[in-house]
């Protein structure tokens, strides 16, 4: 594992491989304890904890916020929406832009709806999320922050970063309140 802005760690996978977003920060590693306060933003929308995690996430990484044009939530499927009532990275990004001043949008669509990410390989998650996402603004010259819950490969983040990109965002990076880090992003 590297590290960058201080003791952040940037997983080697990518590193090595590469990756459309410009960088990607993440508040804690994804654990047993972590994985409880994500279950409790992603299955019971509790806007206490995402609130918080907001405002840790608004004081450690301060300075990225400071010169970013607007922050998206990575979409989710419209039908996954209507069962849940409501998308947990959606939570995340209106209490940061809340917190920070800048501005969010929903600019990014899920126009596929995807199988779910967990006990696929990094190969399989790549393929499984390619093409699922658009975006619906011009983005031409824009530093964007992508928020989301957790990273484990990484896929979803670099479809999203790529859809970002080819609407004209010059910058972007990825916000999370978890990450798995290299053991579970390299298997």
């Amino acid at each position: 594992m590297q590290t960058a802005m201080g003791d952040d760690p940037i997983c080697v996978v990518c590193h090595d491989v590469g990756r459309e977003f410009d960088s990607c920060r993440s508040l804690i590693l994804y654990d047993n304890i972590s994985r409880k306060i994500i279950l409790r933003i992603k299955k019971h929308a509790d806007t206490n904890v995402s609130k918080t995690c907001s405002r840790m996430l608004a004081m450690k990484y301060s300075s990225i916020f400071r010169d970013a044009d607007l922050i998206v939530p990575v979409p989710s499927h419209w039908t996954r929406t209507i069962l849940r009532g409501y998308n947990p990275s959606e939570l995340i990004a209106l209490e940061l832009s809340k917190i920070v001043t800048v501005p969010t949008t929903n600019c990014l669509r899920r126009i596929r709806r995807t199988a779910y990410q967990s006990n696929k390989t990094v190969d399989e998650r790549e393929i499984n999320v390619t093409g699922a996402f658009s975006c619906t603004k011009d983005l031409v010259n824009k530093k964007i922050i992508l928020v989301d819950d957790v990273m484990t490969t990484g896929a979803t983040l670099n479809e999203c970063a790529r859809t970002l990109k080819m609407a004209g965002a010059t910058y972007v990076v990825c916000i999370t309140i978890a990450s798995t880090g290299i053991n579970e992003a390299a298997s």
